[in-house]
């Protein structure tokens, strides 16, 4: 997936400065890193696999295979705490990157930071590190242990890989990492009753912390899985987001599809077991298929399909956006060209059935859908799941272009779950996490449910992944604050609440209007807020940013970038205009918040704010 939202666009080529590092806070604590810590953990960051010709991140001087290690002086360990770390930040619009290009530390400076814009590049998913790092000193893992941390903690991982370049001379003595894998891995299979401790000393206090965490985790659910605490965990709520073991998802099989193609079968078991390890390899098959000459529309729709299937990020909206699909005119003569071929005894019946899926949905077919859906799945279960999502989109209402993600809510997916009997969360086992997250927050809920249409590529297994790339929204559901409870340095802080009178309830003021005609010059950080009735509020609010929903899922604005929201109709719809000048269109929902006024506290219902200026 094309990153989102995290570096926004850039709008000059800019030069390296090789050699520098500046002065750079851990993301989780704080502290200040020194430079001979990051120059031991510089194999550690966030590498990008593809850079997109003439894309912004492009024109910044990003080049492929680039480990970020660090932005705006904050350094992270993986995505999670990349997203994080962004997701938090501060407001300038410019962003400084540490690097390291080939062994070489180097910054980097990108500027006309846009936060609703896509930055042009796709970061690697990093998966398999730790089982990769133990292979390196001849440690191995258990086939069930080694299955289960796919997603251990990039943190974890660099930490123990600087501990190992820097001090082991007994490969033995890195067997305390195998014991704290198969630890890990007892909270990710919900074996919570097979929890132990690490017998052998780790030498690595990051690791003892997390010992402290899982064990918790372990004894919290030692009688059955319960809704997670972060308090009975002993962690803030960022700490869980980041390091709580998510329980494992299990990837359907893609069984023995009979697809005359033999390429194209081992391509897609390829995307399945290999993930980005293949990415560049499979980017150019699918690219081949999908350039196939053809002569009718419907064969070069089943082409199209076909490279969706190798590769999903450039060419998995083929199935959706076909113009032989998505245009009325051409979707009847498709139907009948794929069923004739069908009919004809295509050897690759399986391929056929699965195009006739998104056109049926077009047209309403549901009943026929769920039996093409189900002669798909019995015969390849992986098969028939990548297409959930796309089928999901147009049941609910959407169209080619809608980021409607797979929903258990679905009508479709509940018929589907329950004629299949599917487990919805894939864990094969019962599981509280996942439904608990999605209830915590309903805000989240798009960008949390579980993505069925994904589980079919090794860098991506369903809500797990999801949520591991979406960290501010758990740490939400952990009793976390809102983004402005991360301060400038990048340390986490206690969200900001008003402060409670001696009957525990937080103090309320009454507010003191300023009729229209009464407006007086807002002074800098000042807001106009105008309310339903036609009053205003000027002031300081409580929140330093907002988070719009986009199509492609939830972004943060920082005031100072934005000049003025317009609200229109309900649900939060509204249009912002930004400072660059250009325009932006999402929903905003601001709740309950205060505006520090010349002299008083004012409380707002966010609902009946009509606009904001920003002057």
């Amino acid at each position: 997936m094309v990153l989102l939202a995290a570096l926004g666009a850039f709008m000059c080529l800019q030069i390296p400065v090789r050699g520098e590092i500046p002065v750079t806070r851990d993301v989780l604590t704080g502290e200040i890193i020194s430079a001979q810590r990051i120059e031991r953990t510089k194999q550690s960051g966030l590498r990008l696999l593809e850079v997109n010709r003439d894309s912004p991140a492009q024109k910044a001087g990003l080049h492929k295979d680039d480990l970020i290690l660090a932005i705006d002086s904050i350094r992270f360990y993986g995505f999670g705490e990349y997203t994080l770390a962004t997701m938090w930040n501060g407001s300038q619009d410019f962003a400084d990157l540490l690097l390291n290009r080939n062994g070489e530390i180097m910054t980097l400076r990108v500027t006309g930071l846009m936060w609703a814009r896509r930055s042009g590049f796709r970061p690697c998913s990093g998966r398999r590190e730790l089982a990769k790092l133990l292979r390196s000193v001849n440690l191995a893992l258990s086939p069930e242990t080694q299955a289960a941390v796919t997603d251990f903690p990039p943190r974890a991982t660099a930490l123990a890989r600087e501990w190992i370049d820097a001090s082991m001379s007994d490969r033995r003595s890195a067997q305390w990492l195998v014991e704290f894998a198969d630890l890990y891995a007892a909270l990710v299979n919900l074996e919570y009753g097979k929890a132990r401790a690490v017998k052998a000393q780790m030498p690595v206090p990051f690791f003892r912390r997390l010992e402290k965490f899982y064990l918790a985790i372990a004894n919290h659910n030692r009688n059955g899985e319960k809704d997670p605490d972060a308090k009975a965990f002993g962690e803030d709520p960022e700490f869980c987001a980041l390091f709580y073991p998510f329980p494992r998802v299990i990837v359907p099989g893609l069984g023995s599809p009979a697809i005359s193609d033999d390429r194209l079968l081992k391509l897609i078991e390829k995307r399945m077991n290999d993930g980005d390890d293949t990415f560049e390899e499979r980017m150019r098959e699918a690219d081949a298929y999908a350039g196939r000459p053809s002569v009718a529309p419907w064969e070069d729709y089943l082409n199209k399909v076909k490279s969706g299937l190798i590769e999903s990020v450039h060419h998995g909206g083929w199935i959706l956006k076909h113009k032989a699909v998505a245009d009325p005119g051409q979707r009847k003569e498709v139907i009948r060209d794929l069923e004739e071929a069908i009919k004809n005894g295509s050897p690759d019946q399986i391929l056929l059935k699965y195009c006739l899926l998104v056109p049926k949905m077009y047209n309403g077919k549901r009943a026929e859908v769920l039996d093409l859906f189900e002669s798909i799945y019995k015969e390849s279960p992986c098969l028939a799941l990548t297409a959930l999502a796309s089928l999901t989109r147009l049941d609910m209402g959407g169209g080619p272009t809608d980021n409607m993600v797979a929903k258990t809510t679905s009508p479709l997916n509940k018929e589907l779950i329950k004629r299949l009997k599917l487990d919805p969360n894939m864990t094969r086992k019962p599981c509280r996490f996942y439904d608990w997250t999605v209830e915590q927050m309903p805000r989240f809920q798009q960008l949390l449910t579980i993505r069925l249409a994904e589980t079919t590529s090794g860098e991506k297994a369903g809500l797990a992944h999801s949520l591991r790339r979406e960290p501010a929204s758990v740490v939400m559901a952990f009793g976390g604050g809102p983004p402005s409870s991360l301060d400038r340095k990048g340390m986490f802080t206690k969200n900001r609440r008003p402060t409670p009178t001696s009957s525990g309830q937080p103090e309320k003021k009454e507010a003191t209007i300023l009729a229209p005609k009464e407006v007086r010059r807002t002074a800098h950080g000042e807001l106009l807020f105008t309310l339903a009735d036609g009053s205003t509020v000027i002031g300081k609010p409580s929140f330093p940013s907002i988070i719009v929903t986009f199509s492609f899922g939830d972004v943060v604005f920082t005031m100072e970038k934005i000049v003025a929201v317009e609200f229109s109709g309900k649900n939060g719809a509204a249009e912002l205009r930004l400072r660059n000048g250009d325009i932006a269109k999402g929903k905003v929902k601001l709740g309950t918040f205060t505006v520090e006024a010349k002299d008083e506290t004012i409380p707002v219902d966010g609902s009946q704010v009509k606009s904001i200026q920003n002057p």
